[in-house]
């Protein structure tokens, strides 16, 4: 009797050890298994680490766009609609620059915006990107939801097609440290610009120069602008808050890689000519 007892108590042991030895390997293979390759920007996101993204567009609509105009119309619309695709968590906020700016949309939820027209961008006049940077930002960054929101990433996105020279309330120096502050904080900006030297010009802005890229300037690079601004806010919002960006955001830009010291020498911006020549519908 004795010997039978000792003999169950034995195999009671034995079974919990090798069900205990069971549940760890289990365990292991679960912590050691390959994690899931991202999917690519077709649609899907791998893994998103911000609940919500406020992504404020500046966009040059100067005279010097007029010959862009059906592009970048065509190109914003494309945009909206495949963060909808994607059912990302994602707010709006446009704002449309030449001597002076405009804002388009306010915050809005990308559900609701509709499609943009003729009427609201008209090309024309002079480029003031200091004034519409340093009013955007700054009025962005006042907002409670946006300046406590922890779990909220912002994505600030500049395009245009020319250098400043109008901008009468801001300058470089104060935008600069403005863009650095909020840097700091984790927001992210994207540069794009044409007939520029866009890193150099990104990087005098205080904006990271890895998010800044030269775009030929034609009608399909400008479409292929608003691609690369959707997997940009991917990558943003997959990022920790203090982490880098994978960068394959900029496959999406057709890029001028001509040498500045080769680039054709682009005419002065003026703002009665191409008022008078370009701001007619």
């Amino acid at each position: 009797m004795e010997e039978s007892h000792i003999m169950k108590t034995v195999k009671h042991f034995l079974l919990a050890l090798g069900l205990g030895m069971g549940l760890c390997g289990a365990f292991a293979s679960a912590d050691v298994a390959p994690a899931s390759a991202p999917e690519g920007n077709d649609g899907k996101v791998e893994k998103i680490t911000a609940s919500r993204a406020e992504v404020l567009m500046v966009l040059d609509k100067s005279g010097s766009m007029y010959d862009m105009t059906n592009d970048t119309i065509g190109g914003f619309n494309s945009m909206i609609q495949k963060y909808r695709d994607m059912k990302l968590p994602v707010r709006v906020t446009t704002v449309l620059f030449n001597d002076k700016s405009k804002v388009l949309h306010d915050r809005q939820d990308i559900n609701t915006i509709r499609e943009l027209t003729g009427d609201d961008y008209t090309a024309s006049g002079t480029t003031a990107l200091l004034d519409a940077l340093g009013q955007s930002i700054t009025r962005l960054s006042e907002v409670p939801d946006v300046k406590e929101g922890k779990d909220t990433q912002v994505v600030v996105v500049i395009i245009t097609d020319g250098q400043e020279n109008s901008s009468k309330e801001y300058k470089k120096s104060t935008v600069k440290n403005i863009i650095e502050d909020m840097q700091k904080k984790g927001w992210k900006f994207m540069f794009l610009g044409a007939n520029i030297d866009a890193v150099s010009e990104a990087g005098s802005l205080g904006i990271d120069t890895n998010n800044a890229v030269k775009y030929r300037n034609t009608g399909s690079a400008v479409r292929s602008n608003y691609d690369a601004v959707v997997n940009f806010t991917v990558e943003a919002m997959e990022a920790p808050a203090s982490g880098s960006m994978k960068g394959n955001w900029k496959d999406s830009v057709e890029k001028d890689d001509t040498p500045e010291s080769e680039a054709p020498e682009s005419a002065p911006k003026t703002g009665a000519p191409e008022k008078s020549l370009r701001g007619v519908k």
